[in-house]
C-alpha cells in the first residue's frame, strides 16, 4: 500500500496497531489495499481481506466474514490486544461496501 494512501481516512479505528485499508472498485468487484505497522496485524488484515477479495459490494454486504475466519481460531491463537481490532476491520469493510453499493 503506497504511503500516500495511509491517511486518517483509511485508518481502522480501535486497533492496537495502526491498520490502513483502502478500497479499489474495478468492474463492480472490490479489492482492498491494506497495511499495518505490526507484522502480526498485517497477517490478520490479510486473512480478513481474503474472505471478501474480488466480490461485489452486495456480496460483501451479505458475506459472513466472521464465519470464514472461525477455522483460524484467532481468539485462542492471539492475545486479546491483537483480536480487539478485528471487528473494527470487518465493520470498515462492510461500511465501505455499503457506501459503494
Amino acid at each position: 500500500m503506497p504511503d500516500a494512501l495511509k491517511t486518517d481516512a483509511t485508518l481502522v479505528r480501535g486497533c492496537s496497531a495502526s491498520v490502513w485499508v483502502y478500497p479499489v472498485n474495478e468492474n463492480g468487484q472490490l479489492s482492498f489495499l491494506a497495511d499495518s505497522n505490526a507484522a502480526i496485524t498485517k497477517g490478520i488484515i490479510a486473512l480478513v481481506l481474503k474472505t471478501v477479495e474480488g466480490k461485489s459490494a452486495e456480496e460483501i454486504g451479505t458475506a459472513d466474514i466472521e464465519a470464514a475466519l472461525e477455522p483460524f481460531d484467532l481468539k485462542n491463537q492471539l492475545s486479546s490486544n491483537r483480536t480487539q481490532g478485528i471487528p473494527n476491520m470487518i465493520a470498515l469493510i462492510r461500511e465501505t461496501a455499503a457506501r459503494i453499493a
